[in-house]
């Protein structure tokens, strides 16, 4: 079982702290060059800014995706790309993180 699903169920086997990506992030933050160093700088910062959020009970969310896709093999490009999804350690409450370059407009 591969993407979102399959994820999931690691997540739930092998336990949050065991499957985050927040080390990767920071690691490929100071390792990339050009566009890369941007979309991994971006994605480090979210990272910081999540653990800055003040915790209750067990709503510490910690980053368990990052460059993922919803459907398999359907991104042609980094950009449509999901970015970050941060999972609390009960695996039952998702915060989805999208990041855009440019100002999102948003119509009433």
């Amino acid at each position: 079982m591969d993407g979102m699903a399959g994820r999931l169920l690691q997540l739930r086997q092998l336990g949050i702290q065991t499957c985050s990506v927040e080390a990767k992030i920071a690691r490929e933050a100071q390792t990339q060059t050009g566009d890369g160093a941007w979309i991994f700088g971006t994605h480090h910062k979210v990272v910081k800014a999540m653990k800055r959020l003040p915790k209750h009970r067990d709503q510490n969310f910690e980053a368990v995706l990052f460059m993922w896709e919803a459907v398999e093999s359907c991104a042609k490009k980094a950009s449509e790309m999901g970015h970050l999804v941060f999972s609390d350690m009960t695996t039952t409450r998702f915060v989805v993180v999208e990041i855009a370059r440019t100002a999102c407009v948003h119509l009433t």
